[in-house]
């Protein structure tokens, strides 16, 4: 049994980035309904996540390394300038890849 007076072990927050909006919420929805997970930036492209990324900083990035129009660089910028601690990359919407990546 749980004593109530313990802390709940913290949530792993994670920031999508995704270009195709369908994609994007799905993940969104896959990751809030995970426990221990929360979903805290929807992003659909390497500039917005860069401009809204701080307002809560994600444990993880979650992106789509196919964006259109991106470069290499760019995301190795983006990395570099976000106190995430693990930025991980995926071309895949298969739930089970995105769930062990997040783990």
């Amino acid at each position: 049994m749980t004593n109530p007076t313990e802390n709940p072990p913290p949530e792993i927050k994670v920031a999508i980035m995704e270009d195709l909006r369908d994609v994007r919420e799905g993940l969104a929805m896959l990751i809030n309904g995970t426990s221990g997970f929360r979903c805290v930036g929807r992003f659909r492209s390497v500039e917005e996540a860069a401009a809204n990324i701080t307002r809560e900083v994600p444990d993880i990035v979650l992106t789509d390394i196919g964006l259109p129009g991106v470069a290499a660089q760019q995301f190795e910028h983006l990395i570099e300038n976000t106190p995430a601690a693990l930025a991980a990359v995926t071309r895949s919407s298969n739930h089970e890849v995105i769930c062990t990546l997040l783990r």
